[in-house]
């Protein structure tokens, strides 16, 4: 299952609003190449890699990092590198929501406009992201590996559920339970893959300038938008086609669902999916029946999450989630001095 949505994510071309792929590859594509074409600070690392392989040979780091082989141009280079790493990701992330919102039956855009209302709450989740990721470089990164498998759908439920931080954390706990690893899985295979793809063109590059800067933007405009793809598929798969109910059903055929999503339908189980979810849950409750209470103690608990979601706006006549998160405050008011 895990090569099916690699494989899958690399037709980020099959979507009906061509436009928004061709769009979303030139801008990618544009920034990628001024980006390489025209970096910020010094390139020139190679003395930092004398430091580092004799520090290796000798087993004798630098006490302070102003020892570091580095100059101020090089920091500054590192530095975008980083900033142009998380703006990658992002819009990445934008691709994958215009995706889930075309298959959810909206246009690109308003999946896009969508990421765009949730930047506060996907700013913070970065900012853990990276704590847990600065902390985990003691570890060799095994509490950040165990915190992405975790909250992997946390801001998919913040864009597409409107659901605040805390409550997308919530929900991507519970949601994630039972698929954990087939989620480390698929996103571990993916980024061993692409990483051998982006090595093979990167020897391709070590020619001119312009060649460099021309086939390093290509891969990696090609990993955001599969990146991209992937993780909405994989969204979709485990919390819409797949629901909570058959969360203990492993490594099912996920063809299915995306032969729903090329046709034009909705990500949604059949009902030959819902007659064996039954017979699975039957038999479970037979021969394991703390499981099956665990399973029913993780769907009540789940369901109260999505409780606590603010209805998505499907037409201008809605409320806004301002208005609405004010109502359950006046509701729980009201229940309060009712007591």
């Amino acid at each position: 299952m895990t090569f099916i949505f690699i494989f899958e994510s690399l037709k980020f071309y099959k979507m009906k609003h061509e436009r928004f792929v061709r769009l979303c590859f030139f801008c990618f594509f544009l920034l990628s190449f001024l980006f390489y074409y025209f970096p910020i600070g010094d390139t020139n690392l190679e003395p930092f890699y004398v430091q580092l392989q004799l520090s290796l040979r000798t087993r004798v780091l630098p006490s302070r990092i102003e020892d570091l082989a580095l100059t101020h141009g090089n920091y500054l280079f590192l530095y975008s590198m980083l900033a142009m790493t998380l703006i990658k990701l992002f819009l990445s992330f934008i691709f994958s929501q215009g995706f889930v919102a075309e298959v959810e039956g909206e246009t690109p855009l308003s999946g896009v406009l969508a990421s765009l209302r949730s930047i506060p709450s996907l700013i913070l989740f970065g900012l853990v992201s990276f704590v847990v990721a600065w902390f985990s470089t003691f570890l060799l990164f095994i509490p950040f590996f165990f915190f992405i498998s975790v909250y992997y759908f946390a801001p998919y439920f913040m864009v597409r559920r409107r659901l605040s931080f805390f409550k997308a954390m919530r929900a991507a706990r519970l949601s994630s339970k039972g698929v954990r690893l087939s989620c480390y899985l698929i996103i571990t295979l993916y980024f061993l893959f692409f990483s051998y793809v982006t090595s093979f063109f990167d020897v391709l590059a070590a020619g001119s300038r312009l060649s460099f800067a021309l086939i390093s933007a290509l891969t990696s405009t090609l990993v955001m938008l599969t990146m991209g793809r992937l993780y909405a598929l994989v969204c979709l798969y485990f919390n819409q086609y797949v629901s909570d109910r058959s969360r203990f059903v492993a490594f099912r055929n996920p063809r299915r669902m995306f032969e729903h999503i090329e046709a034009g339908k909705p990500p949604k189980l059949d009902d030959d999916d819902i007659n064996e979810i039954h017979a699975f849950e039957d038999e479970i409750r037979d021969r394991f029946p703390q499981l099956y209470q665990q399973m029913q103690d993780d769907r009540k608990r789940f369901d109260s999450s999505e409780e606590d979601a603010e209805p998505r706006n499907q037409s201008s006549q809605e409320s806004s989630p301002d208005s609405a998160e004010a109502t359950e405050v006046n509701e729980e008011e009201r229940d309060g001095h009712d007591e």
